[in-house]
């Protein structure tokens, strides 16, 4: 029959032992949560504008025959405008207030076709795609962009966007190579959709998708 092997079973040591185990849980628990906050929080952003809209058509602005099932879920699962205001109700005004966070008196650029009006250039360094691109941010823009820059309209989107494709007021109905014709809104939301497949993982973007 095999002996058994007893041993003093020492209390205070446990005890101590316990008290080891205690502070790595802790000393583990802190670690993980500073490695969760380490982890990138930043959100990928896609934010969405569309001219010459009444706001409440939308099926999640509670619109009894206009049916976005796709707007609707993408307001659900994300942030929806719905109470804005503007300092000036002008088309190129308010796109500068959208780039900059400024309102007009503080941006400078009033825009409109009134050639009294003065039309102060928008400085693109305040512009919110730049400050996303400087946090390591991948940018795109598809659509009606519609702002006079400091400087040229290629220089200027190519300093704020990765990537981009400007149309502008019209024709809403754009010429393919082979003759046919498509929507710019088609063919916003293909550029869109393009973009978003090939964002590497791990980097956030941001898409602005300018529908007019």
């Amino acid at each position: 029959m095999p002996m058994l092997e007893t041993k003093r079973i020492n209390f205070h040591s446990m005890k101590i032992n316990h008290r080891q185990i205690s502070l790595r849980a802790l000393l583990l628990t802190m670690f993980l949560m500073i490695s969760a906050q380490a982890a990138d929080p930043r959100p990928n952003i896609l934010f969405i504008l569309v001219d010459d809209q009444r706001n409440d058509t939308l099926g999640c602005a509670g619109h009894p025959t206009v049916k976005t099932p796709h707007i609707d879920r993408l307001a659900a699962q994300g942030i929806r405008f719905t109470n804005a205001y503007v300092t000036t109700p002008i088309c190129m005004s308010s796109r500068a207030t959208i780039f900059t966070g400024l309102t007009e008196a503080s941006h400078g650029y009033t825009g409109g076709g009134a050639p009294a009006i003065p039309v102060q250039p928008m400085d693109v360094d305040t512009s919110f795609p730049v400050v996303l691109r400087k946090s390591g941010y991948s940018t795109g823009f598809y659509g009606k962009q519609h702002v006079k820059f400091a400087e040229s309209k290629k220089t200027a989107l190519g300093r704020m966007f990765d990537d981009y494709r400007v149309y502008g007021g019209g024709p809403h109905f754009i010429k393919k190579p082979d003759g046919s014709q498509r929507h710019s809104a088609e063919i916003i939301g293909d550029h869109s959709v393009k973009f978003i497949k090939k964002q590497p993982a791990g980097r956030p973007f941001c898409l602005y998708m300018s529908f007019n």
